[in-house]
């Protein structure tokens, strides 16, 4: 059985577009730059759109030095940086002062300090566990507060001549769960569940302490920790969700930041209604030039409305690092951008 429904979980990662691996998503989006390489006549001059990010955030950019940018904002969920160059002991001591100093109460949250599509984040329950996975990185990391509540993507730009800045996109992120019935294994209802069995082998992998365990009727078992699409999360489209309240609240967080044009948050906040009214927010990562607009993972999708999309942040944001390369902001050169893409397919 198992082996079968694995089956379905591949043919359906193979048929529905939002599963396939990025660099299939991004193929045809490579022509359309190429495009804006001529259109524009310089290849990086993207990476002048967010002057305060080394790049403009293109890749392997410090989430710590991005969450300094936004910490005046008052906006941003508490955090504290690891440095690997220090012996695993100290780390750890730094982490549990953290911890203690701000009263917070498990879980909290530890991440790479450097990552992309959600690699590498845990949620961490006990100081037994923040120890191990401490002594088991290799890497700087960041411990942050945990915020409960609901988790969106939103997608903010702005032109450098004009006053205000605009919301490209809200994406919500729902956290999958199933229902226990009181008669399944959560192995079994993961490869049941025609959502949860695309992502099997993840959902396995994460749960398999107690795999074999059967839920009572009507237990909610969530799969996933975080709003991250490659690790299970459903996204879709939360354009309902604009108004001239949160693009106010969130052009202020980028104005009061200095030097941020274009890019998403990950914020979580009580509810849908503290996100319209701009209220609770709660800056979880800011992401740069290479953002994605996630609402291209909701459902109603194509795979070339998702292309019409990329297509559209892509021509912003190069008209974004035109204008402020106009004004003398700086363009990394081509050498260093794949110097920087090699080093970081090496990692």
């Amino acid at each position: 059985y198992r082996g079968r429904r694995l089956l379905i979980s591949k043919w359906q990662r193979l048929k529905n577009w939002e599963f396939w691996p990025p660099s299939m998503l991004y193929f045809p989006l490579c022509f359309y730059v190429v495009y804006l390489w001529f259109k524009f006549k310089k290849l990086t001059v993207f990476t002048a759109a967010n002057p305060a990010i080394p790049d403009g955030g293109f890749i392997g950019e410090s989430k710590k030095q991005i969450l300094d940018l936004f910490k005046p904002t008052g906006k941003v969920a508490l955090y504290e940086f690891i440095d690997a160059e220090i012996p695993a002991e100290d780390q750890f001591e730094k982490a549990r002062r953290f911890v203690k100093q701000h009263a917070l109460k498990f879980p909290v949250v530890i991440k790479p300090d450097e990552g992309q599509r959600g690699k590498g984040v845990k949620l961490i329950d006990d100081y037994s566990e923040l120890k191990n996975v401490i002594s088991a990185s290799d890497y700087n990391l960041i411990i942050q507060q945990y915020i409960p509540g609901r988790e969106f993507g939103v997608f903010y730009y702005r032109y450098p001549d004009e006053e205000n800045g605009r919301l490209l996109s809200v994406t919500t992120k729902k956290l999958l769960t199933l229902a226990g019935d009181g008669e399944h294994t959560i192995e079994e209802l993961i490869l049941e569940d025609e959502r949860a069995v695309c992502l099997a082998k993840k959902h396995i992998e994460y749960h398999q302490e107690h795999l074999y365990k059967i839920p009572g009727k009507g237990e909610t078992i969530q799969l996933v920790d975080f709003g991250t699409h490659a690790r299970g999360a459903v996204f879709a489209d939360g354009s309902d969700l604009i108004t001239p309240e949160l693009s106010r609240q969130i052009d202020a967080m980028c104005r009061k930041a200095g030097g941020i044009y274009f890019g998403r948050f990950d914020i979580r906040t009580p509810s849908a209604e503290s996100l319209k009214n701009g209220n609770e927010l709660h800056i979880i990562e800011f992401n740069g030039v290479t953002s994605e607009d996630t609402s291209i993972y909701d459902s109603e999708n194509s795979f070339w409305d998702a292309q019409k999309k990329l297509m559209k942040q892509w021509h912003i944001v190069f008209e974004i690092g035109e204008k402020n390369a106009e004004n003398g902001v700086p363009c990394a050169s081509a050498g260093s951008i794949i110097k920087k893409i090699i080093h970081y397919k090496k990692k």
